[in-house]
């Protein structure tokens, strides 16, 4: 049976009256990573899964404000994520940190880093939601019709998001029409029982105290406007993407490049949103002082 690892938990208030879950795997004085997770999930989601975790890395994970064990923070934009990386950071004792940011994460994960400066040591943004707002881009070109209903309903506010978000979750199984439609990198990943375990448990601690998280994320990348310069990240940026991901389209990663004015941006081929099987290589280029990040051949076409 596929169990999460251990670690320690901890509550961290990062706002008057807001505290944060925290979970915290490895050794308290191994190299640092702090993750933001996806929309929507929590800290149950760690890059690598529970059974390929290097037993060599600090991985603290935490339910951003709304999500499962975390207070809700209404109103919250994506540039907090620099306030709440921060204060976990400071509570636990950790003075430099990579940061990696999935998905919804990631736009989180690069916040931070424009934020926090020469503390972050290196940002990976793993699939992650284009900079919203950046001269140029269209954040819904070539997402699925499910997506574009979401963010077009973000856009008009909190009443119509919630509407669209409230009929979603009469559904037996509201990601469906996502899910439906992924490619067969995904579906393999997805199928195994190790990820089916983890999936499991993500979704029912996700929604432990409603949809908030979910709500807030959305409102925060299409509605409040980020508030943050992605230019001021100095970080070593790896903007990792599968080119056939139908969730987050991969040209996203050209974008944030754009809009930080330098990283590496790496298209696995084949690859799709869930990128299990990439993340090892990713956390021990978060974690080294390697140049570049590069991938064995086996992982680029398994």
């Amino acid at each position: 049976m596929t169990t999460m690892p251990d670690h320690r938990q901890h509550y961290i208030e990062t706002s008057p009256g807001v505290r944060i879950f925290v979970r915290d795997f490895g050794p308290v004085d191994a190299p640092t990573i702090i993750d933001h997770h996806g929309t929507p999930s929590c800290s149950v989601s760690i890059p690598c899964g529970w059974t390929n975790l290097p037993k060599d890395v600090r991985l603290i994970a935490f339910d951003r404000p709304g999500y499962g064990r975390s207070d809700n923070q209404p109103g919250r934009r994506v540039g907090d994520a620099g306030q709440w990386s921060e204060s976990i950071a400071d509570h636990l004792g950790v003075d430099r940190f990579a940061l990696m940011g999935t998905s919804g994460g990631g736009p989180h994960a690069a916040a931070a880093a424009a934020v926090l400066g020469d503390r972050i040591t290196r940002l990976c943004v793993s699939v992650g939601l284009g900079p919203v707002g950046l001269a140029g881009f269209d954040v819904a070109a070539g997402m699925l019709d499910a997506t574009v209903q979401e963010i077009n309903h973000a856009r008009e506010g909190e009443s119509s998001l919630r509407a669209f978000v409230n009929e979603l979750l009469t559904h037996d199984n509201p990601v469906d029409e996502w899910l439906d439609q992924l490619p067969p990198w995904d579906v393999e990943v997805l199928s195994r029982p190790d990820v089916q375990a983890e999936e499991e448990l993500e979704a029912e601690e996700s929604a432990a105290g409603g949809h908030e998280g979910w709500i807030e994320d959305d409102l925060a990348f299409f509605h409040r406007g980020w508030e943050v310069d992605l230019s001021a990240i100095t970080a070593d940026a790896l903007l990792l993407y599968g080119a056939e991901d139908v969730l987050v389209p991969a040209n996203h990663g050209d974008h944030y490049r754009t809009a930080i004015g330098h990283g590496q941006v790496v298209k696995v081929p084949s690859a799709g949103h869930w990128m299990r099987d990439i993340e090892p290589a990713v956390v021990s280029w978060l974690t080294s002082s390697t140049q570049a990040f590069a991938l064995d051949q086996e992982a680029r076409t398994r």
